[in-house]
Formats: C-alpha cells, sequence, structure tokens
C-alpha cells in the first residue's frame, strides 16, 4: 500500500467524471508486431509498478494498492483499420470511462496496406502527468529521461533578484486572482455534461520560431503562450481578461504528478510588446523564484488536513472559472536507433467544464498542438478557430518591430 500525498492525484481522483485524463498517441512508419506489442507493454508494467495498482479512499486517506485480479490482456487490444479512420478513437477515448480498476489502456491501431501504426495510450490522471508518461511510453523504444526539472541558466545577481522580488510578485498577482475569482466566480455551467471534443491545430516548425524568438528575446514557450492569447482575441472577438493555468513541472520522473499551477490573468487586448514581455517575465523569471515551491508545498499539505471532498468544490469551481489550460511537454529528440521509427507524439487531456486545454508537444523538428474542449462550450466553430489560429501565427511572425 502506497499513501498518495500530491494533490493533483487526490483531485483527479475525486472527479467521477474522469476529468484530465490524459491520452497519448504515436504514430509510427511501420507496422508493429504483434509479438512486440505484447513485450512492450509487459515490459513497461514491469517497469512501471503504478501500472498494477488501483487506487481507492482507505480511512481518510488515499492509496495506491496492488490489484489482487490485474490481468495485463485487459489492458491492451489491436485493431487492424485503415490509417484514415485512425482518429476516430481521439473522440471515442476522450468520451468513454474507464471499465477497469486499473484505470489505463492501450489500442494499437495498425493498417497494414501503408504499413503505419498509431497506438494510443489512456490514463487516469491520477497516476501520472505528461513528463511521467512520455518517458514511460519513450523508454521502451529507447532508454531517455526527458523531465525537464525547474532549472535555468542566469547569473547569481539575476537569480537572487527574481528568487525574492519573483515570490512577492506572484503572490500579489495569485492574491489578485483569487479575490477577482471570488468576486466574479460562475455557478453553474450548462457544458459540464457535454461531450468532448477536440480540434487538431497547424503543426509548427521550430526552425520557423527561432529567428522570432530570438529577435523578440523571448522563448519558444512565451511565443506559444501569447499566440495562445493572441488567437482568442481574434475568435471572441471582443476584450476579455482571460483567466489562465499554466502547469509546472517542479521535480524529476521519479516523482508521480509533482506540478504546480502558475496561474495568470492577462487581458487578450494588450499591445503585442506588452504581451510578450509580461509573458517572459512570468514564465522564465518569476517562476524560478520560492513562490512555486512553497505553493507546491502548501497545495500538498493542504491536501492532507482539509476535508477532499471540499477541495474537489473549490478545484472544480475554480476550473468552471478558467478560460485556457496551457499545458506544454517538451518531447523527445528523434533517435536514429528506435526499436521503430516514430513519426510523431501528440498529447490531450480531457476537459472539465467550458476551459479550452492547449496540449502541447514537440518532437523532432515540430510543436504538435490539440485543443481539448467541451461541445457547446467557447469553441463552437472548430473552422473559424482554427483559421484565427493560423491567421494570428502568420500575423505575429509578420509583424514589423
Amino acid at each position: 500500500m502506497t499513501i498518495v500525498n500530491n494533490y493533483v492525484s487526490k483531485l483527479t481522483f475525486t472527479d467521477t467524471t474522469e476529468s484530465f485524463s490524459i491520452i497519448t498517441y504515436i504514430d509510427i512508419d511501420a507496422i508493429v508486431e504483434p509479438s512486440f506489442i505484447q513485450d512492450y507493454v509487459n515490459k513497461l508494467v514491469e517497469k512501471n509498478s503504478i501500472l498494477k495498482k488501483t487506487i481507492k479512499e482507505e480511512n481518510g486517506c488515499l492509496v495506491f494498492n496492488n490489484s489482487n485480479n490485474f490481468k495485463i490482456e485487459e489492458h491492451y487490444c489491436i485493431k487492424y483499420i485503415k490509417s484514415k479512420k485512425f482518429n476516430d478513437y481521439i473522440c471515442k477515448l476522450s468520451n468513454e470511462k474507464f471499465n477497469m480498476k486499473v484505470k489505463w489502456k492501450f489500442i494499437w491501431c495498425i493498417d497494414k496496406e501503408y504499413k503505419k501504426t498509431r497506438f494510443y495510450f489512456k490514463i487516469h490522471h491520477a497516476y501520472a502527468d505528461g513528463y511521467k508518461i512520455i518517458n514511460m511510453l519513450c523508454n521502451e523504444f529507447n532508454d531517455i529521461d526527458n523531465t525537464k526539472k525547474l532549472k535555468r541558466k542566469t547569473n547569481f545577481l539575476d537569480a537572487l533578484y527574481y528568487y525574492f522580488v519573483g515570490t512577492i510578485i506572484l503572490t500579489i498577482l495569485n492574491i489578485k486572482f483569487l479575490v477577482s475569482f471570488l468576486y466574479n466566480k460562475k455557478h453553474n455551467n450548462d457544458t459540464n455534461n457535454s461531450a468532448n471534443d477536440y480540434l487538431i491545430l497547424k503543426k509548427i516548425k521550430i526552425q520557423e520560431l527561432k529567428d522570432y524568438t530570438k529577435k523578440n528575446n523571448i522563448t519558444i514557450n512565451d511565443f506559444l503562450y501569447f499566440l495562445m492569447v493572441k488567437t482568442d482575441k481574434i475568435y471572441r472577438g471582443y476584450e476579455k481578461d482571460l483567466h489562465t493555468i499554466s502547469l509546472v513541472n517542479v521535480s524529476g520522473i521519479k516523482e508521480t504528478n509533482n506540478m504546480c499551477p502558475i496561474i495568470n490573468k492577462i487581458n487578450n487586448s494588450k499591445s503585442s510588446n506588452f504581451l510578450k514581455t509580461s509573458i517572459h517575465n512570468i514564465f522564465n523569471n518569476l517562476k524560478y523564484s520560492l513562490f512555486v515551491p512553497l505553493l507546491h508545498y502548501i497545495l500538498n499539505n493542504i491536501s492532507e488536513y482539509y476535508c477532499i471532498d471540499h477541495l474537489h468544490n473549490l478545484y472544480n469551481s475554480f476550473i468552471n472559472n478558467t478560460d485556457y489550460v496551457f499545458s506544454n511537454v517538451i518531447g523527445p529528440d528523434v533517435q536514429s536507433d528506435y526499436s521503430y521509427p516514430i513519426k510523431s507524439i501528440h498529447f490531450l487531456t480531457t476537459p472539465k467544464n467550458n476551459e479550452v486545454v492547449y496540449n502541447i508537444i514537440s518532437f523532432g523538428d515540430y510543436i504538435n498542438i490539440i485543443c481539448s474542449f467541451k461541445k457547446g462550450g467557447f469553441i463552437q466553430d472548430k473552422k473559424k478557430f482554427k483559421d484565427c489560429f493560423y491567421k494570428t501565427y502568420m500575423d505575429i511572425l509578420n509583424e514589423s518591430e
């Protein structure tokens, strides 16, 4: 028995809708043999004991227990279908709940004619975060450690300044956000029981961004967040203060769900220069302050002593007042010695209420983005949103400084 201490696992476990379950899919330019699939899944479970465990509440504590009737064959299947039908499983997996106590599953889709394979892996968020999942899945193709720890290269004086000043600034920003949330929170949400939907956005070449980000002294992560905010204004058509959550991986690969939210309130109509400066400041200076580890510590400890049902109600209300969840995972490098040639990696998390989740992962020379959201929510015209995203992307790259 292992006691669950992290607040993310506790909150997602109590969510009966299984929101924020993580779906990852990997495309391979080859026919993967069933013998490899069986061996791959067996090794994955052997190396990651959590995949044999159930999660449940005992004596007021959340615990992982070994499953007495775990059968690995119930957690994966192989489908021989045309590659043009591969995407059908995105919506299917997004909208179905787990029907087993150990909450993860594989679906392997194989197109024999065009020699293509895609495998889907869906797992409950209580078990792992994005970095943990990517490491688990790709380690069987090549031994990697892709977890990005919270560190940066900077000089001592700047580090000291942002370590303390950043703590004060982020504390003030979060207090202002909390006050705004308490006075303006929405109590009802008509999309909570709606079906989940998704939108695959333009695949972005990393090389296209390098000149722009270097010239503007921002990072690629800053650019993508900036792109999200500017796209919102074009699609929405009016000014709005956006409430966003961005997740930071606090520690290394051995931890489960060691994430801390960076909460930000940002106006979608501010000038490009203002947005780029403020975004860069938050994600590349202030987040390296004491605030992130302190908030992470507080959230984990509050979840130990505060009633989990009350925490869940706060979590539900908080997400209900969030416009965007921004999740950016730096994927593995392309390796020439993979067992099979991996072409691309995508992931998405299932939404909870009316928020739009930007699910971003890089692989090789490209950045892959999927938006997940509720049908009938903010994104009601998927073609228009996709066009607005592409227009905003080109406008940003072409803007004169």
